[in-house]
């Protein structure tokens, strides 16, 4: 039986696109089983990364998984001009969803805090709810307020076209599906 090549294979989205957590599955499956397991696992990755979480997530533990997660989710997002993470004006609930603007993705993974410097874009994912919340973590250490929300999130293909990683597509439906192994995750993320 002859296994199709992935360059050749596509991934269409579902109408809609993906909700965050599906997306975080399918495009971070190492990171995803990391933050469902929880415990110290999870706590190790958050030390890992705390130099890029917004002072918010520092400040509010029961936010340090999901900023943690999302962390992973808008690297990928942002490698791949064909993924848009998308939401909804919360009010109005009735609007399209827009895409998440790219120099605030941009500035969100490129975030170091290890200079001490104030004013960097952060985007965060509630991954219950689908909702988007983003902002700049300030010199005051006090809320001044609610982030930028989007609800309904979604990541959905930047073009309507379909989205690489592959899997099977409809003419190679009978070809045997690939056995997923952590190097092929990653040649298909790059």
């Amino acid at each position: 039986m002859s296994r199709a090549s992935p360059r050749n294979q596509t991934l269409v989205l579902p109408p809609g696109g993906l909700t965050p957590i599906k997306a975080a599955e399918m495009f971070c499956p190492e990171a995803f089983a990391i933050y469902r397991q929880g415990g110290e696992a999870l706590e190790a990755a958050i030390r890992s990364e705390a130099h890029r979480m917004s002072a918010r997530a520092m400040r509010r533990p029961e936010l340090r998984a999901d900023a943690w997660l999302t962390l992973q989710l808008l690297d990928v997002i942002y490698r791949r001009p064909d993924l848009n993470l998308t939401g909804r004006n919360p009010n109005a609930s009735l609007a399209p969803r827009t895409a998440v603007d790219p120099d605030v993705l941009q500035a969100a993974c490129e975030r170091n805090n290890s200079d001490q410097a104030m004013h960097r874009r952060w985007v965060e994912i509630d991954f219950i709810r689908d909702l988007i919340s983003s902002g700049r973590d300030l010199v005051t250490t006090i809320d001044l307020g609610q982030p930028d929300q989007k609800v309904d999130a979604r990541i959905e293909s930047s073009n309507g076209s379909p989205v690489q990683p592959p899997l099977a597509s409809v003419e190679t439906a009978e070809a045997a599906k690939p056995e997923y192994t952590p190097d092929r995750g990653k040649q298909w993320l790059t």
